[in-house]
């Protein structure tokens, strides 16, 4: 059985949405610090992080602090897997390459 919300927009409830959304986005930038894997939840927290700016923009958000460092650690994800992938693609088969030409039998 439903409960009737009779203050769905009350301000106590818009705070407590801000909040919530602001520590989502949090969460989401931290788990797109994952090189590769990590992309779209990067991607979620920046998007995220701009519509949650956008709505409480005129309002007091607690998690304000959450918010602005999703907005900070969300594109370093990007830049973690930007690493990751000129790592494995540049360096790694270099490295093979050197390990190759290595003689395995002499002193």
């Amino acid at each position: 059985m439903k409960a009737a919300s009779s203050n769905s927009g009350s301000p106590l409830q818009n705070r407590i949405a801000a909040v919530k959304s602001s520590l989502r986005c949090f969460v989401y930038s931290l788990v797109g610090l994952v090189p590769i894997i990590g992309i779209p939840f990067a991607v979620a927290a920046i998007i995220r992080s701009r519509q949650v700016q956008k709505a409480v923009r005129s309002d007091w958000n607690p998690g304000d602090r959450y918010l602005n460092a999703a907005r900070r650690i969300g594109p370093l994800g990007f830049l973690t897997s930007a690493i990751f992938v000129l790592l494995v693609g540049f360096v790694l088969p270099a490295f093979w390459r050197d390990l190759g030409a290595c003689s395995f039998g002499s002193t």
